[in-house]
């Protein structure tokens, strides 16, 4: 779980390779987003990671993109299995 970690592009690929680290493969990992502009930059670098994103609203339902000045959550999955310190293959 994480707020306030996305807002600064030049983080996203350092947050990505923690979470390739500490997400086991079948991990969960919620992000909060209040809608800032970096954010479709760094739901777009994690699909092309390999991770799979869903975007939800305030209210929990599924939203197709990233919307601002909104409070949304990005729901990060690894589509591997187990941790390894190399990003998972797209």
């Amino acid at each position: 779980i994480g707020c306030e970690v996305t807002y600064e592009a030049q983080l996203h690929a350092p947050l990505l390779d923690v979470l390739n680290t500490m997400l086991a493969g079948d991990g969960i990992c919620w992000l909060s987003d209040p809608g800032r502009m970096q954010a479709p930059r760094f739901v777009s670098l994690a699909r092309s990671r390999g991770y799979s994103v869903r975007i939800l609203n305030g209210r929990g339902a599924e939203q197709t993109g990233c919307s601002a000045p909104e409070i949304q959550i990005l729901e990060l999955r690894s589509n591997t299995t187990g941790s390894s310190d190399q990003p998972p293959a797209s």
